[in-house]
């Protein structure tokens, strides 16, 4: 289920009562994409079973789920050996897929488990399920303007797209690359590093352009810095990394643009200052300022991404962005780095590309409420 639809109820599998095996899993999963689609699906010993659609939560199965129940659960989406990883206490996350072969659909799933406090245990198992579409959303269905969408793929430099977990950050990058090979370009190679795999572009008309993709640890170890290394090797105009998240990563990230190539990402962040700022606090002392003014000279475009709860049921985004262009670089890092993250604030908001001001737009457009607004003015 897109984070875009509209949510509608989701009822209680009618099977709820009968132990599940592996065969009944793949039926509860199909309950729940045929009654619509969720957005989570929340899986824990010795609690119920919930999804959440739209922004709200539902019940699926309203007895507690049993540790045999978790542990087969385990099993289909990890192997065998996920609950003695689990057990030792590492978390583990992967993806998956359910087929519908009545209805000729395949589900693709990106899923995170470990293992928590219980009522009645100290490390149950538990396991969140988020749903992804198997092919990029199209980007007029998550309302990009082509100003943006334009602007996502300069020759070289850094392009990220930022927000909160789950704010559909991955959504809208898979978009703009299936838009860019089946469209807007030709004879280009782009190489993902991502963890895990979230949409795929099998179905996605590719024309004379190459995509590999690559789960990181599973086709790649050492983590995202690795991957860059390994796509530096391998001659992309384009480079993908799933999260610009440490240090090794951001700097292996800076050196590829630095180098002839577009990265794009995404990272944890609430506004263009705020991306800046934090990727460049992964460094202290003067590594921290030298990273700093890397960053804002290599950075392209930044695309802040929130989704607020729609009238009507559902999700809508409200962005921000922010384009770095030459003459903006240069001035920016004319200023001592105490300087240029306020500097920086002053150029966002005079764009008019604001967080707020989208949201004002969204507002007067009937798509959110009163209160959402506020909570966004207030910068909640």
């Amino acid at each position: 289920m897109s984070s875009f639809n509209q949510g509608q109820a989701i009822p209680q599998w009618p099977q709820s009562t009968l132990k599940i095996t592996e065969a009944l899993f793949r039926e509860l999963m199909l309950h729940v994409e045929r009654s619509g689609g969720f957005d989570d699906m929340y899986l824990a010993e010795d609690s119920p079973l919930m999804v959440k659609a739209g922004g709200r939560m539902y019940t699926v199965v309203g007895r507690a789920l049993g540790n045999d129940e978790m542990q087969v659960i385990t099993k289909r989406i990890f192997s065998d050996s996920g609950v003695a990883e689990l057990m030792q206490g590492i978390d583990i996350d992967d993806a998956f897929e359910v087929n519908d072969k009545d209805n000729r659909k395949r589900y693709r799933y990106r899923v995170n488990a470990k293992t928590a406090r219980t009522a009645r245990k100290s490390a149950g198992i538990h396991i969140v399920i988020r749903s992804i579409n198997t092919t990029p959303a199209k980007l007029e269905e998550l309302g990009i303007g082509t100003d943006i969408v334009k602007g996502m793929f300069p020759k070289q430099g850094m392009v990220l797209v930022v927000g909160e977990t789950g704010s559909g950050k991955s959504t809208l990058l898979s978009a703009a690359i299936a838009e860019y090979v089946s469209v807007l370009e030709d004879d280009k190679v782009i190489q993902t590093y991502e963890s895990p795999i979230e949409n795929t572009y099998d179905k996605v008309n590719k024309r004379n352009n190459i995509i590999w993709q690559h789960a990181i640890p599973r086709n790649i170890k050492g983590g995202f810095s690795r991957g860059v290394r390994n796509a530096l090797r391998c001659g992309p105009d384009i480079i993908l990394i799933g999260e610009m998240r440490d240090p090794e990563t951001i700097e292996a990230g800076i050196r590829a643009s630095m180098t002839g190539h577009l990265l794009l990402s995404t990272a944890h962040a609430n506004s263009v200052v705020e991306t800046v700022r934090r990727l460049a606090n992964n460094f202290s002392g003067d590594m921290r300022v030298a990273r700093l003014r890397e960053i804002v000279a290599n950075l392209r475009l930044v695309i802040v991404q929130f989704l607020a709860p729609k009238i009507g049921g559902g999700r809508v985004p409200i962005r921000e962005h922010f384009f770095f262009d030459q003459e903006t670089r240069s001035e920016l890092l004319a200023y001592d780095p105490e300087v240029m993250l306020s500097e920086l604030d002053k150029r966002v908001r005079a764009s008019g590309n604001t967080m707020l001001a989208d949201a004002r737009a969204k507002f007067d457009g009937g798509y959110i409420t009163r209160d959402t607004l506020d909570n966004i003015e207030a910068g909640v």
